[in-house]
């Protein structure tokens, strides 16, 4: 494999990586949403825990939506080459 396949390869493996820890975080939060839903006061302390949670899950869907479609930048950065006066 060259090194630009190997990139590619990386990039799409965090996509999946991405894709699976957004997909059972949506499922985890869901189900904590449901439980909670059941108290009113629980579900008050909690807000805060859930606000995060969807935040988290949203940038990890968009990351793996990114890597597994185009995923140009990353491939840039991992791609480059050091200059002649550039320390590796």
């Amino acid at each position: 494999m060259t090194k630009k396949q190997v990139v590619w390869l990386l990039i799409r493996v965090a996509g999946l990586y991405f894709f699976w820890q957004s997909l059972t975080l949506t499922v985890s939060v869901s189900g904590a949403y449901a439980l909670a839903g059941e108290e009113p006061e629980l579900l008050a302390k909690a807000s805060k825990a859930f606000l995060q949670a969807v935040v988290l899950a949203v940038l990890y869907r968009v990351l793996s939506l990114y890597c597994l479609g185009s995923g140009d930048a990353f491939f840039y950065l991992l791609n480059r080459e050091p200059e002649d006066g550039e320390s590796q």
